[in-house]
C-alpha cells in the first residue's frame, strides 16, 4: 500500500515538473524559467520562479515565511496531540 502511494505521488511530482516546464516557456520564454520542488522538512510542494541567468529565486510559492509558520504550527499541534495522549 505505501509503495502504491509513493508511486503515485513520484507521478504526481513529475507531472507537475512537466506542466511547469511547459508553462514557464509559454509565460517566460527563456528570461525565466518555473521549478517545482517538494520541501524536505515539510513533504509539500513548492513553486519557484528562477531567472534563468542569474539562478536567482524571484519569486516561491508558499513564501518561505509561510512555510516556516507551517511548520510551527505542525510542531505545536504534535505538541497538543502529546499532551492529550
Amino acid at each position: 500500500m505505501q509503495a502504491a502511494l509513493e508511486r503515485q505521488e513520484h507521478k504526481l511530482e513529475e507531472s507537475l515538473k512537466e506542466q511547469a516546464a511547459i508553462a514557464s516557456q509559454e509565460i517566460f520564454g527563456e528570461s525565466q524559467r518555473v521549478e517545482v520542488s517538494r520541501d524536505s522538512r515539510s513533504g509539500r510542494f513548492v513553486m519557484s520562479v528562477v531567472d534563468s541567468e542569474s539562478g536567482e529565486v524571484i519569486r516561491q510559492f508558499p513564501p518561505e515565511s509561510i512555510q516556516k509558520v507551517s511548520e510551527r504550527l505542525d510542531e505545536l499541534s504534535g505538541m497538543l496531540l502529546a499532551v492529550e495522549a
